[in-house]
């Protein structure tokens, strides 16, 4: 008897077990499955959206994002909608989208990616002169922001600064525009603030052509003084610009001041990343 209910707890022991490894295997493959389902839906969803079957994506990608939330397809997923509506120039949707993407996931590898392309939502609508000076300044903005938030993201930083200064670029541009059509106007008073602006906001562009009409504006104001010591700055900041050349009648009809310019070209030049040379500041004219 003894013998009998020896086998019979073996027996049962050995179906416990198998029944729990079983259970352990099934478990496994059903996770498999699901990772597999992820995958297979995401890839449908990508092979949709490189074909620029659009509407195709949009289904997969929010079908995904449905099913499977809280998981890295999820999140790259959410990336994509944005993308998709980028690509639809929906700009305003796609920027709410890459936001979204930002917010919810701010440590991710891809998040550098989704602020500059909110920056190039607004950075798109900037064609001419006579541009949205709004949606430049979000522009700006927003790159300045990738940039301290993702100071060390090398497939992006590069990309991050090239827009920053273009940005920069247009808006001294822009001033310029104004500052020459007072000039002309021969409003030179305002001028002069418009190129004093210009110089201390957004130097190291087209500082020399600024220089110049700024120098010129001085001059035609009355003010003989501060008209050659801002031409004098460029004719030694800007040895090789054609503006020298134009500059250099004016300077020769007085011989100028021939005071020490250190404290002009620091209100000209005092700008960050602007270095013209320890040796330039303490040069006397």
């Amino acid at each position: 008897m003894y013998q009998v209910c020896k086998k019979s707890s073996v027996r049962q022991c050995f179906f416990i077990y198998m029944s729990f490894m079983l259970l352990l295997f099934t478990a496994a493959c059903a996770s498999n499955i699901v990772v597999s389902n992820q995958e297979t839906l995401y890839q449908k969803a990508e092979k949709a959206y490189q074909s620029e079957s659009y509407g195709r994506a949009i289904d997969l990608f929010q079908a995904l994002q449905n099913e499977f939330p809280d998981t890295e397809y999820a999140k790259l997923a959410l990336l994509r909608t944005a993308d998709i509506a980028y690509s639809r120039e929906e700009l305003e949707e796609a920027a709410r989208a890459y936001n979204d993407f930002i917010n919810f996931n701010p440590d991710h590898p891809k998040a550098p990616y989704a602020f500059y392309q909110v920056g190039m939502t607004f950075y798109v609508t900037l064609e001419t002169i006579d541009l949205d000076l709004e949606a430049l300044r979000q522009a700006l903005e927003t790159f300045q922001e990738a940039l301290a938030r993702y100071p060390d993201n090398p497939p992006y930083t590069a990309k991050i600064i090239q827009r920053i200064n273009d940005c920069k670029r247009r808006f001294a541009k822009r001033e310029f525009y104004v500052g020459f059509y007072y000039y002309k106007q021969g409003k030179f008073h305002s001028a002069v603030g418009r190129f004093d602006y210009l110089l201390a906001n957004y130097s190291g562009f087209i500082d020399d052509k600024v220089l110049y009409y700024l120098g010129l504006a001085h001059l035609n104001r009355g003010n003989i003084k501060d008209g050659h010591r801002i031409l004098l700055i460029l004719t030694k900041a800007f040895p090789e610009s054609p503006y020298v050349a134009k500059a250099r009648p004016w300077l020769d009809k007085d011989e100028g001041p021939g005071l020490p310019l250190m404290f002009m070209v620091r209100d000209y030049f005092w700008v960050k990343d602007y270095d013209i040379g320890d040796s330039y500041l303490t040069t006397s004219f």
